[in-house]
């Protein structure tokens, strides 16, 4: 399955010592098709400007869910680090 991002958005947010660092979310979506019928999952990407990465594919087949899990992450000014923490809560 080929993964590709259909929406994503970034995010400036303040470190502790004051300096700002750059957030993009994304959602990411994959087609699985068997035979006549095809299927898109859903998940997220959390990544900063310095390369850490959180990534999480097939949490749902549901766009609109997505969207609010994608929206709650930009919302809160979600990082990399947290957003395992979130999506387990979200779930």
């Amino acid at each position: 399955m080929k993964m590709e991002e259909i929406a994503s958005t970034r995010q400036s947010l303040k470190r502790e010592n004051g300096t700002n660092f750059e957030v993009r979310y994304a959602i990411v979506a994959e087609k699985e098709t068997a035979g006549r019928f095809e299927c898109e999952h859903y998940g997220v990407k959390v990544e900063t400007e310095f390369g850490e990465q959180a990534l999480f594919r097939d949490v749902t087949t549901s766009r609109s869910r997505i969207e609010e899990l994608y929206s709650l992450l930009h919302r809160n000014g979600v990082t990399p680090i947290t957003t395992y923490d979130v999506l387990e809560d979200w779930l």
